[in-house]
């Protein structure tokens, strides 16, 4: 959890969980929304200075498929709306 916004490949970063994880595994991944950081008119790509890139939730789907996952949901842990 809360990983892959500190990495700089991210598509290098799940292919090697996905060559790891068990057939059948499940992969639970948390991060921040970078769809708020654009909301919030941040200059740069991402709320905090110790984040590579907060990715918005499309932009994280088609890094899992492109891995071969396939993505089930995206939840929010509370709402900011």
């Amino acid at each position: 959890m809360d990983v892959i916004e500190h990495v700089i490949n991210p598509i290098k970063y799940l292919e090697e969980i996905y060559k790891i994880l068990k057939t059948g595994g499940v992969l639970l991944l948390g991060t921040p929304n970078g769809m708020i950081a654009n909301k919030n008119k941040c200059i740069i790509k991402t709320h905090s200075k110790f984040h590579v890139m907060e990715n918005t939730p499309n932009e994280l789907s088609s890094f899992l498929q492109s891995t071969g996952f396939r993505p089930v949901g995206f939840y929010a842990n509370k709402n900011i709306a």
